[in-house]
C-alpha cells in the first residue's frame, strides 16, 4: 500500500466536520454521521487506486453504480459502466495514488476531488506518467456508497 494513503486519509478525517457541514446547523450526531460518510467515500475513492493497480475488475463491478458515467481524462470520451469494465487492465500501472483529497457529503450524495498520480505502460507498451485532477460523485443506494460519476482532466506540467 502506498504510505501516503493512510496519511491522506488521516488528515482528511481530522478535517471532516469542516468539509462536510456547517457546525452551527448540526448536532453532534449529525457531525458523527457525516464524518462516517466522509470516511466511507474517501476509503472507496482510495480503494479505486488499489483496484487500478491490481486491475481488479470485481472491485469495479461491485462499486460502480449500474448507471455510472464518466468523462475520460485521456480522450474526453463518455464511458458507461460496461465500457469502463472493458478497459480494466488495458494499462499496466506501477503507481496509482491520490493527493489533495477533499470529500463533501450531503445526504445520500457525496463528491470527492483530488489529483490522481499514475505511472505505467499503455496497451502498446509505451511508458507514461500522468497527473489528473478529478471529481467523483457518489450516491448511497440500499445502504451502501457507489461511484455514480467521474470526470478527470490531465494536469499538464
Amino acid at each position: 500500500m502506498n504510505p501516503m494513503i493512510p496519511l491522506a486519509l488521516c488528515g482528511l478525517l481530522m478535517a471532516a466536520p469542516s468539509l462536510a457541514c456547517d457546525p452551527a446547523h448540526a448536532d453532534a450526531g449529525t457531525d458523527s454521521r457525516i464524518a462516517d460518510d466522509v470516511h466511507a467515500v474517501t476509503a472507496l475513492n482510495l480503494g479505486w487506486n488499489q483496484a487500478d493497480l491490481a486491475a481488479d475488475r470485481a472491485w469495479f463491478e461491485h462499486n460502480l453504480a449500474e448507471d455510472f458515467i464518466a468523462v475520460t481524462s485521456r480522450r474526453g470520451a463518455m464511458e458507461d459502466k460496461a465500457s469502463t469494465l472493458a478497459g480494466v487492465g488495458q494499462y499496466r500501472l506501477e503507481d496509482a495514488s491520490s493527493t489533495d483529497l477533499v470529500a463533501t457529503v450531503h445526504g445520500d450524495s457525496a463528491r470527492v476531488t483530488g489529483i490522481f498520480h499514475t505511472r505505467g505502460t499503455d496497451a502498446q507498451g509505451k511508458a507514461f506518467t500522468r497527473r489528473v485532477r478529478y471529481i467523483d460523485t457518489y450516491v448511497r443506494r440500499e445502504g451502501r456508497w457507489q461511484v455514480w460519476s467521474s470526470q478527470g482532466t490531465e494536469v499538464v506540467p
